[in-house]
């Protein structure tokens, strides 16, 4: 803007300055507005589409704590048997 400044008159330039502005915080109240909606549209989707009870083999492999028998044994993350 500084050089499209340069031709104007301070007043025209003092217009344009305070318009561009106002687009420029426009934009941001919609860009922020639009990111609200999304993220309350995932929200409801996720809580929607998400079952409210584990199926029974996710349970039971919950109560028979297989992931706690394998333990990392290398940088790589390969699993061996807790013995």
């Amino acid at each position: 803007m500084g050089q499209a400044n340069i031709a104007l008159t301070p007043d025209v330039a003092s217009i344009v300055m305070t318009v561009a502005r106002g687009a420029f915080v426009d934009a941001m109240r919609i860009g922020v507005l639009a990111s609200i909606g999304i993220v309350g549209l995932s929200i409801v989707i996720s809580l929607l589409t998400m079952p409210a009870k584990m199926r029974a083999v996710q349970a039971e492999l919950d109560e028979s704590g297989a992931a706690d028998a394998l333990v990392p044994t290398t940088a790589a993350g390969t699993l061996r048997s807790r013995d």
